[in-house]
């Protein structure tokens, strides 16, 4: 799977809420496959949080516009690190949805990684994924567009192992608050 778009279905998209369990049309996912144009829609409950997925990377909010270079660099990022670490990584997009009103003052990007991945490799691949999304925001942040960036790092226990702003650097993990 390439990546999963989250955003309310609409009448064009051919789904009758009547098929949705609750009739809640907030409930489907869009996918789209490595190598196909081609978007289809899924129960997110079918679609989210695969077990099989070394990585996930996780943008976007549902009141937050996603910018196309947001996208197309966080595209390029999973590439990369499916390319160059053999990982199994998975993008979730979550798409604006008219209507919601939020404020975020960091643009975050979630990194999770999966329960497969040995205990003996989580370190260096923490180490790492830290290295890569930092780069990866500095880069961003040098060609303009929202100043501050971040991004977290969860372990297969849903704990933070690492956290980086454009603002403050280098954040505790859930160990080093205690």
């Amino acid at each position: 799977m390439e990546a999963v778009f989250v955003r309310p279905a609409e009448k064009h998209d051919g789904i009758d809420p009547a098929e949705i369990p609750g009739g809640d049309i907030t409930m489907i996912g869009w996918v789209q496959r490595p190598g196909s144009e081609d978007i289809e829609g899924y129960l997110l409950s079918d679609i989210n949080a695969k077990p099989d997925a070394e990585v996930r990377i996780a943008i976007g909010r549902a009141y937050e516009v996603m910018q196309e270079e947001r996208r197309t660099a966080t595209l390029g990022f999973a590439e990369d690190l499916r390319a160059s670490t053999g990982l199994n990584v998975e993008l979730e997009i979550t798409e604006y949805q008219p209507g919601r009103k939020g404020l975020g003052p960091v643009e975050w990007t979630a990194i999770f990684i999966g329960s497969n991945v040995a205990a003996s490799l989580i370190s260096n691949l923490t180490r790492d994924l830290y290295e890569k999304a930092k780069k990866l925001l500095l880069d961003r942040k040098a060609k303009g567009g929202r100043p501050n960036k971040g991004f977290v790092i969860y372990g297969p226990d849903g704990k933070v192992l690492r956290r980086w702003d454009t603002k403050n650097g280098d954040g505790p993990s859930d160990e080093e608050e205690k």
